[in-house]
C-alpha cells in the first residue's frame, strides 16, 4: 500500500471537490486546485481508496506489483512532453470513460438479473402459496364430504335403530284374550246354631273341614 495525503490550508471546499484515477493517473479538481498526478508505477484502482476530510485529502493506493516506490510521480526527462502528457491524459480520460460505461453497463445488466431472480423467486413463491392453497381447499373439501358422509351414516343407523325398537315394541304388546263365560254357584252358608265371638275359632274350623270334604 501507498498511502498519500495531500493538505489544504484555505478554500478547500469536500463537495466541490471531483477526483478522478486510474491505473496510473490520479487528477485532482478542487476549486480554486488543481493537480495531475502521473504515477511512476501502476496501482490497481478497483480496489484502491480514497478520502475527502473537512481540510485533507487521502489515497491508499494498491500497488499492482510488489516492488518499492522511489517517487510518487514520474519524473520525466525531457521537458518537451507536454504535448505527450496531453495526449496521455486524453487516452487515461477515454479509457477511464469507456471503462466507466462498462461498469454501468455490468452494473446495469448484474441489477436486472438480481430483479429479474427476485420476480422469478417472487413467482415461484405465489405459484407454491397458490398450490397449497388449492391442496388445502381440496382437503377441506374433501373433509366436509367425509363429514357429510358421516353424519348421514350415523343418522341412516339411527332411523335402522329406531325402526328397530319400534318392531320390538309392537311385537312386545301382547294379544288381547278372547272373552268366555263361565257359570259360579255359591253355595248358602248355614250354621246350625246362632254364630257366637266366642265360637269364632270352631267355626273357622268347621268350614274348613267342610271345605276339605268336597
Amino acid at each position: 500500500e501507498v498511502h498519500v495525503q495531500i493538505i489544504f490550508s484555505k478554500g478547500y471546499n469536500p463537495k466541490r471537490s471531483h477526483i478522478f484515477t486510474s491505473n496510473d493517473f490520479i487528477k485532482i479538481n478542487c476549486p480554486p486546485f488543481f493537480r495531475e498526478i502521473f504515477l511512476s508505477h501502476p496501482i490497481n484502482e478497483p480496489q484502491s481508496r480514497c478520502r475527502l476530510l473537512q481540510n485533507e485529502i487521502r489515497f491508499i493506493l494498491i500497488k499492482s506489483a510488489i516492488e518499492e516506490w522511489e517517487t510518487l510521480e514520474k519524473i520525466e526527462k525531457h521537458s518537451d512532453n507536454i504535448h505527450k502528457k496531453k495526449e496521455d491524459i486524453e487516452n487515461m480520460l477515454r479509457i477511464a470513460h469507456i471503462r466507466q460505461q462498462q461498469e454501468a453497463q455490468e452494473k446495469l445488466e448484474k441489477k436486472v438479473l438480481v430483479k429479474r431472480k427476485d420476480v422469478e423467486k417472487i413467482i415461484k413463491r405465489e405459484s407454491e402459496i397458490r398450490l397449497k392453497t388449492s391442496e388445502n381447499d381440496r382437503e377441506i373439501i374433501q373433509h366436509g364430504k367425509n363429514n357429510i358422509e358421516e353424519i348421514q351414516l350415523k343418522k341412516d343407523k339411527e332411523q335402522t335403530t329406531l325402526e328397530k325398537t319400534k318392531e320390538l315394541t309392537i311385537n312386545s304388546i301382547p294379544h288381547i284374550r278372547s272373552q268366555e263365560t263361565i257359570t259360579v254357584e255359591f253355595t248358602n252358608r248355614r250354621f246350625p246354631t246362632p254364630k257366637r265371638e266366642s265360637q269364632n275359632d270352631l267355626e273357622d274350623e268347621w268350614i274348613r273341614n267342610q271345605l276339605q270334604k268336597k
